[in-house]
């Protein structure tokens, strides 16, 4: 167990460096490139803190167990989400940290419940047998990946609508290579350290002697969400509040696109091959999204309140949501 908590230790500590020059770095990308805080933060930086899920769901996978991919990817959209919540409880302010450009935010958090929809329909129709399959993918999949495509058009369309100035990519690789630099070389330690984080968390559930659903749920997808906790507390300590919404949504989103992947490296449809329970955790995301939405558009301050209204919400629902997952012994 020592040795578990050392590995546990060394990894976390490589991984928390890495996501506050990541972070940095991704900062410095979106005010030298003109694309903006919220696009560079959704697409470049959730890439990057999504390398975890992406190994584990792979790894996962090859090892022929499922259950442990989707319950890892979903419960990090938990997780994500929950690590928002308690981002926006620390670091209190006079105005509403996330609602500099609401509508750009509550855009991308309804297309990425569009995406979460998907998957729960997808699991709930797709019968045994796996359904429509066309080069090894089901039909879900196709949907997913073709939404998330969709998205991203209209998420950069409406960033130039909102801005007054239309955005313009420039590159001006002088000045873009020392943070270019940084971001690959955050990304490489990251990818490297994830590995170990994720075999001590499987150990540990070897140990335990729980079942592979509930803890892809929770001590893998807690472990794999370590590098978007770092970035999105960073970016919220800068300032970047965009920058910090636009990675959950965008990790969420890279999570969801994930499980469509992995659909094509399983015989069959992965949506037939795990377990109904999922619906329920991807009800439990869609909820937590909604209400971070509302608690986003709206714009009524309360200045005797010392925790936002939403931000507790979310991080209740997604307790409860861990709680009858243990309790009722649904998984």
């Amino acid at each position: 167990m020592m040795l578990l908590s050392a590995q546990f230790f060394f990894a976390s500590v490589l991984i928390v460096g890495a996501g506050i020059f990541l972070t940095k770095a991704a900062d410095d990308i979106a005010d030298k490139t003109g694309l903006g805080k919220l696009i560079i933060g959704s697409l470049l930086l959730a890439g990057a803190t999504s390398l975890t899920e992406i190994f584990v769901g792979i790894n996962s996978i090859r090892s022929g167990i499922p259950e442990l991919a989707i319950g890892n990817l979903l419960g990090a959209c938990l997780v994500n989400l929950f690590i928002l919540a308690l981002a926006d409880t620390l670091h209190r302010s006079r105005q509403k940290k996330f609602s500099t450009i609401s509508a750009g935010h509550a855009l991308s958090a309804s297309l990425l419940i569009v995406l979460v929809a998907i998957v729960a329909v997808g699991i709930l129709l797709t019968p045994a047998s796996g359904g429509i399959i066309l080069f090894n993918g089901s039909l879900p999949s196709y949907l997913i990946v073709i939404v998330n495509l969709i998205s991203m058009k209209i998420i950069f369309n409406n960033q130039n609508c909102v801005h007054h100035n239309k955005i313009s990519f420039r590159f001006p690789l002088k000045q873009l290579l020392p943070g270019i630099a940084i971001f690959s070389l955050s990304a490489a330690v990251i990818a490297y350290a994830c590995p170990i984080l994720v075999q001590v968390a499987e150990d540990l559930s070897q140990r335990t002697g729980m079942g592979e659903t509930f803890i892809g749920l929770t001590l893998i997808s807690i472990t794999t969400s370590l590098p978007e906790m770092v970035a999105t507390l960073q970016s919220v300590r800068m300032g970047s509040y965009d920058m910090a919404f636009g990675n959950i949504l965008g990790s969420n989103a890279y999570n969801i696109l994930v499980i469509a992947i992995l659909d094509f490296f399983v015989d069959g449809s992965i949506f037939a091959a795990i377990g109904i329970i999922h619906i329920f955790t991807c009800l439990s995301i869609i909820l937590c999204i909604a209400i971070a939405v509302i608690g986003n558009l709206y714009q009524v301050e309360r200045k005797k309140s010392l925790l936002e209204p939403d931000a507790i919400l979310i991080m209740s629902t997604i307790c409860l949501c861990y709680y009858l997952l243990y309790e009722f012994s649904l998984i």
